[in-house]
């Protein structure tokens, strides 16, 4: 392996790493709901249930290949709530809503400002985080090993949620992420 390719590897593993561990929980956040009149309003985590919080972007090509095979994880896993957090510095409520609106059924949350992004220390688009009913995050990765979930082998998110749904370990609590990196 080059030096290059080991220096950018270190980096990706360590900023991986260190989304993973520096955010312990939180109670919630603000931003401006996409179907509710883009009002600042709180995003609830509820204290029963597992969160599934997918950063998306309607311009990543990445991102649009996954919103059908996310709608179906979101309906074969009706226990958890999902989230979708569209993290675009360029983008306006309006324009959010009219790219989602018809392609996914769960709440849909524009972050102009990336707070909730920074927050999480998403890296990409699908970045996916699943948090646990008192809002730590146990998962940290991408969707699939691939970025078209129709050409993938190894569907990271889909067994963390079926093993968590049978009760037993999520697996590797960090995946790749792949996609389009968030702009900052």
């Amino acid at each position: 392996m080059s030096v290059k390719k080991l220096f950018l590897f270190f980096i990706s593993f360590a900023l991986t790493n260190m989304a993973f561990s520096s955010i312990k929980s939180f109670e919630a956040f603000e931003l401006s709901d996409s179907k509710d009149g883009f009002k600042e309003k709180m995003v609830p985590l509820n204290n029963e249930k597992f969160s599934l919080f997918i950063f998306l972007s309607k311009d990543c090509p990445c991102s649009n290949a996954n919103l059908e095979y996310i709608e179906k994880l979101k309906n074969e896993f009706s226990t958890f709530d999902f989230y979708a957090i569209h993290a675009n510095l360029k983008a306006s409520s309006q324009e959010v809503y009219n790219h989602f609106k018809e392609k996914i059924s769960f709440p849909l949350y524009n972050d102009p400002e990336l707070k909730v992004a920074n927050s999480f220390r998403a890296l990409k688009t699908p970045h996916a985080f699943i948090l646990s009913p008192g809002g730590e995050i146990i998962y940290s990765g991408g969707i699939t090993n691939t970025v078209n979930p129709v050409l993938a082998s190894n569907h990271y998110l889909k067994k963390a949620l079926t093993n968590l749904n049978a009760g037993k370990p999520i697996g590797p609590s960090t995946t790749k992420t792949l996609g389009c990196y968030i702009a900052r």
